[in-house]
């Protein structure tokens, strides 16, 4: 779980400033891709500095069910949840780009 946190990690980082630098990326798609990544970061270093550690270090029940194990779990859970929600809002932004092709800037334009 280290490596693959540690990996996770640095691959998303670097998804997200590569996501930055090209203007092809500057609308809803990419702002989608970029929140997703975020909570992925979130998610690979919980894995990489405590689930991994507890895992490899057999820490015992005290350890995992204390008030930051029940906490990181909680917030693991939480980016989770972002991940699936950001998964079905890009697979929605997808389905708009693909169906309605004309009218993809009225549904997605900031009219902020």
């Amino acid at each position: 779980m280290i490596t693959i946190g540690t990996a996770g990690f640095i691959v998303s980082i670097t998804v997200i400033v590569q996501i930055m630098r090209a203007p092809a990326f500057h609308n809803a798609f990419g702002y989608l891709c970029i929140s997703k990544l975020i909570a992925d970061i979130a998610e690979f270093l919980i894995n990489a500095l405590w689930t991994g550690p507890a895992t490899l270090l057999q820490l015992d029940e005290s350890a995992t069910n204390s008030f930051i194990g029940r906490t990181l779990a909680q917030l693991i859970f939480f980016f989770w949840i972002a991940v699936i929600y950001s998964h079905f809002q890009i697979a929605m932004n997808r389905m708009v780009a693909n169906a309605y092709p004309t009218r993809y800037n009225w549904f997605y334009l900031c009219r902020g």
